[in-house]
């Protein structure tokens, strides 16, 4: 087993106030969006220098609703379906999804998700690397 000689101690552990920018903290979480078809919330990590180094999107999919298309154009996306099947279309190709599976959208790749059920959520989270700023959405608190 990996690490099984390793031996630890109080001397070699660093305090919260020593941790280098690579231990994040849940520093900001915002609800985005509560429409018809679905809610969504962006939680930002930051570093000890207090710059957002990843943003985690959770998105609560309404029971036969989709997400509106869009790309990112300079940014992968990382996405998993935590609960729920969905159809991932992916520029014009559709893709089914169970609970579990990741997918790996690259920049500027045009995207949306569908719920495919007609009575349960579809919940899903999407990873980015640093702030993801979303231009035309009104941000609530």
């Amino acid at each position: 087993m990996a690490g099984t000689n390793m031996v630890y101690s109080d001397n070699q552990t660093v305090t919260e106030e020593e941790y280098p920018s690579f231990i994040l903290t849940a520093a900001d979480s915002e609800q985005i969006l509560d429409s018809n078809a679905f809610k969504l919330r962006d939680v930002y990590f930051t570093g000890t220098d207090g710059f957002v180094k990843w943003t985690l999107a959770i998105t609560n999919l309404k029971p036969g609703q989709q997400t509106r298309g869009h790309s990112h154009p300079d940014k992968d996306e990382l996405c998993q379906i935590v609960q729920g099947d969905a159809i991932v279309s992916i520029d014009d190709r559709q893709y089914r999804v169970n609970t579990g599976k990741y997918i790996l959208i690259e920049k500027e790749k045009h995207h949306k998700v569908i719920n495919v059920s007609t009575t349960e959520e579809c919940i899903f989270r999407s990873d980015f690397p640093g702030h993801l700023i979303r231009p035309g959405f009104v941000r609530k608190r």
